[in-house]
């Protein structure tokens, strides 16, 4: 999945000529362990991708005479040249050159996106220009689990609340009816668990800032790690009080520790921090009160588990943010919801 920054902007556009210049949001998303590259240019104001390639360079097409090529090295460092002008990636315009860069890495992937410019006529022959699909095979290495585009895509929606699996149909929560009164003499109450139908199982991760947001200031480097940071025990949740916690038969837990034995490195002016990424499965079930002695079984309400994966299978781990847009205040977190059916 490529991500594409969402912009509330729209440029007066005359019918007659193209604007003198567009907003874009240029991507370089790259596999570190195959050398795999994918880049693309999205129009912000439409969020209409101009042109993407399976390589670090876009030319030729509606890009000739304005090629772009990004250089990085594994911790997203490096440079974008756009047309003959080339800039720092940065996350600080007066570092770079004149744009605003984000970044993302960790030991497997690097997932740069910059905030530039182009001529209007790039938009405008748009239809020109390659538009390659599925250059990375990461999704499917990590087992369907998210890559740091889908990361990166996080960041920006940061939905922090955990919200139904997709594709799961749970209407409002059912109120138990009341035990009839002549049961109250049973004896030997107890409670029953179990899946609605097959449980319905989704794939979700959870990012959380183990750090604090690092400004490195004048500093010609600066890092941050354990000693700057917070490693946190990460709980299920279910959308019903069932009372306890129920696994559903699925490879999970009640919590999940992130542990914060990691570094990121930054450079001047710059402002970076850690995170983690925690696989979650996400399925449905349903709570009863029974009474083996009476022959009852009452039911009292249903909802969806969103449990930690056992390994934190399905989820990334530690990773590091390079930028303004991107760090947050430490403790903050967001849930990925886009992940395959299906158990961990």
């Amino acid at each position: 999945m490529l991500f594409a920054a969402l912009v509330v902007w729209s440029p007066q556009v005359s019918l007659a000529a193209p604007p003198s210049q567009v907003e874009v949001a240029i991507t370089l998303h790259a596999d570190l362990s195959t050398s795999e590259h994918t880049i693309s240019v999205v129009e912000k104001a439409t969020s209409k991708v101009l042109a993407s390639s399976c390589s670090n360079t876009l030319k030729g097409g509606s890009f000739a005479g304005n090629a772009i090529e990004v250089t990085f090295d594994d911790e997203a460092n490096g440079n974008i040249t756009i047309g003959s002008t080339t800039y720092k990636i940065h996350g600080d315009a007066e570092f770079s050159g004149g744009i605003v860069c984000n970044r993302i890495y960790n030991k497997k992937e690097v997932f740069i996106t910059c905030d530039a410019t182009m001529p209007g006529e790039v938009a405008l022959e748009h239809k020109l220009n390659e538009r390659a699909s599925d250059c990375l095979k990461i999704a499917k290495r990590n087992n369907n689990g998210p890559n740091l585009a889908d990361i990166a895509q996080g960041h920006a929606d940061f939905n922090t609340s955990p919200m139904l699996a997709r594709d799961v149909n749970i209407t409002a929560i059912e109120k138990p009816k009341p035990l009839p009164r002549q049961m109250a003499a049973c004896m030997g109450w107890g409670t029953e668990w179990g899946l609605i139908g097959d449980g319905n199982p989704h794939q979700n991760s959870f990012s959380k800032q183990l750090s604090s947001k690092m400004q490195c200031g004048n500093a010609d480097s600066c890092t941050v790690g354990q000693s700057n940071s917070l490693s946190y025990t990460i709980g299920y949740s279910v959308t019903f009080n069932f009372g306890a916690f129920y696994s559903g038969g699925f490879s999970v837990s009640e919590t999940w520790t992130t542990g914060n034995n990691y570094g990121c490195g930054g450079h001047a002016g710059e402002t970076l921090c850690l995170w983690y990424n925690t696989g979650f499965t996400a399925y449905t079930a349903q709570r009863y009160t029974v009474n083996t002695w009476c022959n009852i079984r009452h039911f009292e309400g249903k909802g969806i588990f969103f449990s930690p994966n056992d390994g934190n299978k399905n989820g990334i781990d530690y990773y590091c943010v390079l930028g303004k847009d991107y760090c947050r205040e430490q403790g903050a977190g967001y849930w990925i919801k886009e992940g395959r059916a299906g158990g961990p």
